[in-house]
């Protein structure tokens, strides 16, 4: 999927979640930072899925968290701070 595709799914749940009711609705509402080009996203994902090791982890939780950031505009500290719903 491209970053220009995870963007666009991102927004739609964003906004679900604005009109449902308080907490990650605030999200929707934000000016838009700028986190570089589609290019630049793609590069970054692809290079978090080169991390080593081969068979863990790390790589996928860089490529998620990556991701999550670009196509929500989310600060570091806020995407950190995410807990499962419960």
């Amino acid at each position: 999927m491209s970053a220009q595709e995870s963007r666009v799914k991102a927004t739609s749940i964003t906004t679900h979640h604005h009109e449902a009711g308080p907490g990650v609705g605030d999200l929707a509402t934000r000016s838009t930072r700028y986190l570089g080009c589609d290019a630049e996203i793609d590069a970054l994902l692809a290079a978090a899925l080169a991390l080593p090791p081969a068979n863990g982890l790390r790589r996928w939780t860089y490529h998620g968290l990556f991701g999550l950031i670009a196509v929500t505009g989310m600060h570091l500290s806020e995407a950190i701070g995410l807990r499962t719903w419960r």
